[in-house]
């Protein structure tokens, strides 16, 4: 199943995060994703390009919306042209299904 495809309201927030080999089926789905560690936590990251501040500022919006419904927040940077965004479960302290599929949602957003 594609990333994409999950429903956000079905996923459920994992007890343990997930290993790295369990990352990379996932992290093929996401070809503009990275995983960085920060703080010992591995983190999905991704920057989305803009032709200007309000377009930044229309997508990480969009971002919200998303976040909101699935009850998964992620960390947001918005300058000019640019959105920086990180995706990754704080409460196990790592990287679920919940993270990937965010990822691949954002992406279906930047590409509308």
């Amino acid at each position: 199943m594609k990333l994409a495809d999950y429903n956000l309201l079905d996923l459920k927030p994992s007890q343990s995060a997930m290993d790295k080999q369990a990352w990379q089926p996932f992290l093929q789905q996401l070809p503009n994703w990275q995983i960085a560690i920060t703080e010992s936590i591995p983190q999905l990251q991704c920057n989305y390009k803009f032709a200007n501040f309000v377009e930044a500022m229309e997508f990480a919006n969009k971002i919200t919306v998303i976040a909101e419904q699935a009850d998964h927040h992620p960390s947001l940077g918005i300058e000019w042209g640019k959105v920086a965004l990180c995706w990754w479960s704080h409460d196990i302290k790592g990287l679920d299904l919940r993270d990937f599929v965010m990822a691949a949602k954002s992406d279906q957003l930047y590409k509308q």
